[in-house]
């Protein structure tokens, strides 16, 4: 099965659970444009893993991605679409908090 395919039935079966689910509809677009047209049983960790980890990312943004395209892959595991999913796990970064008291 296409990854542009699995990708289009995940987002509207958010749109049909009544989410807008715009900024992670985004996301999936341009993941979809970084790995071109591989089928999604060809993708792997290292692919998903440069992709989250751009040049110039925020930890934020990191973690918003990392969310969404798990879900597209737990979504594409429990459909039958793949047998495992590929996503890596998150390292987290300890930050400082901002606060000064």
């Amino acid at each position: 099965m296409s990854t542009a395919t699995t990708i289009a039935d995940y987002v509207r079966h958010h749109r049909n659970l009544g989410k807008r689910f715009v900024n992670e509809a985004a996301i999936l677009s341009s993941f979809s444009r970084a790995i071109g047209s591989v089928p999604l049983r060809c993708i792997r960790s290292g692919v998903i893993s440069r992709f989250v980890h751009r040049e110039g990312t925020s930890a934020q943004t990191i973690a918003k991605k990392h969310r969404v395209l798990a879900g597209l892959f737990r979504y594409a595991v429990t459909r039958g679409r793949l047998k495992t999913s590929p996503m890596p796990s998150l390292e987290r970064k300890r930050d400082a908090g901002a606060f000064t008291p």
